[in-house]
């Protein structure tokens, strides 16, 4: 066999079992060929699990950020914006002649509001003018008279016992008028009891959140106009005791103008009880006069507050009596808020701490304050039906607790808050060396025996 037939033979043997395989009808034997990874497939496998690790440390850390964060932090969204509100209302009764603001107008402390016809007040005003310049007159007149003659005697005496006579009728009239005047203090001071009773039971429902502040500040404006009438009738009451004693006392002057007369000493004495008779009436009518000038000052109702007017409920042409209220203004740069914490928030909550308030209508912005008081109770506890605990059926619920927020800046005029408007309270907690409760402010101490009642 020679050198070139020998690859000839081997390739007839390795051909051999390829053809009795197929002969014998078994499996055909594939030979698969060996795979190969594409390229930079193993490259975007090891850039996925680095950024996955890289993932993982970034959400760790704001999240132990953020954990670190909530420690020194409480925040809720339960949270409003409240303010004063100051209701003005008339003095003296009138007609409306002129309103000079519109809804939501900016005023100034002093600022004309409303204006109430002047005419009926006006001419008071001039009646206690006349009659002060009569007896003012009578008053020069008796210090510049000279003294009587024994002749005319007889007509002082005539005329002492007419004035005597007019002395008795004015002191009936004055005493029936005396007696109508404490009917009326009488009835002023019911008044007042019912509302000072009633101003205690609104003040009783608001703390228990069952009643807006508007009812609130209608009771205690209630009480004040019935204090108001209370005092008016009650100085009434007394002018007409002093009209009274200053009448009687002109009865006992002139009785001794008459005895002095009958003696013939009546020259010297008559002009004394004349002169000071006088004086008391020129008193008289110098208080009346200040009165009837105070009663017209009031027909033009001022702005008692800078604020912006708001619940306006005058109209011209409308009549007005005390104590209605007209409109109210408030003063948005004293408004605060009252964040409403769970009380499970409130173990690190301090007065003092700062706080942050974000408004829903300004998105972004945030407004700086502190912590000024935390409410002595629950807003439920003050509520007209509080919770029942001890019941069978008692269910364990979380508290909230109201916390005074107040803004350590004025809101700028670009991010003004309203009233009512809904705001998220985020406290820092970090300082907590305040107390957690105001204390009670100092009083001068108390000497000799002098105890509470």
């Amino acid at each position: 066999m020679s050198h070139n037939d020998q690859p000839l033979e081997t390739q007839s043997m390795e051909a051999k079992p390829r053809s009795s395989a197929g002969e014998g009808g078994e499996e055909e034997h594939r030979i698969t060929p060996p795979l190969v990874e594409k390229p930079g497939k193993g490259r975007r496998r090891w850039m996925v699990l680095v950024l996955l690790l890289l993932l993982f440390l970034v959400g760790g850390v704001m999240g132990y950020e953020w954990w670190q964060y909530s420690l020194v932090h409480e925040s809720t969204d339960n949270a409003y914006v409240q303010g004063p509100m100051t209701l003005v209302s008339a003095r003296v009764p009138g007609t409306v002649i002129d309103v000079l603001v519109e809804e939501n107008q900016p005023v100034r402390e002093g600022d004309l509001l409303v204006r109430l016809d002047p005419a009926d007040y006006q001419v008071a005003v001039e009646q206690a003018e006349a009659a002060a310049a009569v007896i003012r007159s009578r008053l020069e007149a008796t210090r510049l008279s000279v003294p009587y003659s024994r002749d005319q005697t007889s007509a002082l005496i005539r005329e002492a016992n007419a004035r005597l006579a007019r002395l008795q009728k004015t002191l009936e009239a004055t005493r029936a008028g005396l007696l109508r005047q404490e009917k009326e203090v009488e009835a002023a001071a019911a008044n007042l009891e019912k509302a000072d009773k009633d101003l205690r039971r609104a003040q009783t429902l608001y703390r228990q959140h069952l009643i807006p502040r508007a009812e609130l500040d209608n009771a205690l404006t209630a009480k004040k106009v019935a204090e108001a009438n209370y005092a008016a009738a009650e100085a009434a009451r007394q002018m007409e005791e002093e009209k009274v004693a200053a009448l009687e006392r002109q009865r006992r002057e002139v009785q001794a103008q008459i005895a002095l007369a009958r003696t013939g000493n009546l020259s010297t004495q008559m002009r004394v009880f004349d002169s000071e008779s006088v004086q008391a009436d020129l008193k008289q009518a110098q208080a009346n006069l200040k009165r009837a000038r105070l009663l017209l000052s009031y027909t033009e109702i001022r702005a008692p507050i800078a604020g912006y007017v708001s619940q306006k409920n005058v109209e011209i042409g409308n009549y007005v009596e005390p104590g209605r209220p007209l409109l109210a203004i408030i003063p948005l740069d004293e408004v605060w808020v009252e964040a409403n914490f769970k009380e499970v928030q409130l173990e690190e909550i301090r007065i003092g701490q700062p706080a942050i308030i974000e408004a829903d209508a300004y998105p972004g912005y945030r407004y700086r304050g502190h912590v000024e008081s935390i409410s002595a109770g629950t807003g439920d506890a003050f509520s007209l039906l509080p919770p029942e605990n001890a019941t069978g059926n008692w269910v364990k619920v979380t508290r909230r607790v109201p916390v005074k927020i107040v803004l350590d800046q004025p809101p700028p005029p670009e991010y003004p808050l309203r009233i009512g408007m809904s705001t998220t309270v985020t406290i820092d907690t970090s300082d907590r060396s305040g107390p957690r409760l105001l204390a009670y402010p100092s009083l001068p101490p108390r000497t000799g025996k002098t105890v509470w009642r």
